[in-house]
C-alpha cells in the first residue's frame, strides 16, 4: 500500500514538473524575444545569439528569408514567432502565436 501511494506521488510529481518546464520554456523564448525590444533591422546573428537557432528556415521571394522560433512543442503553452529577414537583417514580424491547448 505504501508502494502504491509512493508511485502515485511520483507520477503526479513528474507530470507537474513537465508542465512547469514547458511553461518556463514558452515564457523563456517569449521573454528573450521581448528583451531584444524592437526586432526591425536587428541582425540575424544577434537574434540567434540571444534566443538560439530557429526551428525552421525557408527562403521566400525576392531574397527574403523566413525563420520561425518555437518553444518546446510537447508542453503547453507553446509560443512561436516568425520573422522575415533580408540581407541578414530583420525586416519585421510575420506572426506571433501562443497556443494554450
Amino acid at each position: 500500500s505504501n508502494l502504491f501511494l509512493y508511485s502515485i506521488v511520483v507520477t503526479v510529481g513528474v507530470a507537474i514538473c513537465g508542465a512547469l518546464i514547458g511553461s518556463f520554456s514558452s515564457n523563456n523564448l517569449r521573454s528573450k524575444m521581448a528583451r531584444l525590444g524592437n526586432l526591425r533591422n536587428r541582425p540575424y546573428d544577434e537574434i540567434v545569439q540571444n534566443v538560439g537557432l530557429p526551428q525552421s528556415t525557408s527562403t521566400g521571394v525576392d531574397g527574403v528569408t523566413i525563420c520561425t522560433w518555437m518553444s518546446e512543442p510537447t508542453v503547453r503553452p507553446v509560443f512561436s514567432v516568425t520573422l522575415c529577414f533580408r540581407d541578414g537583417r530583420c525586416t519585421g514580424m510575420l506572426n506571433e502565436m501562443t497556443l494554450n491547448r
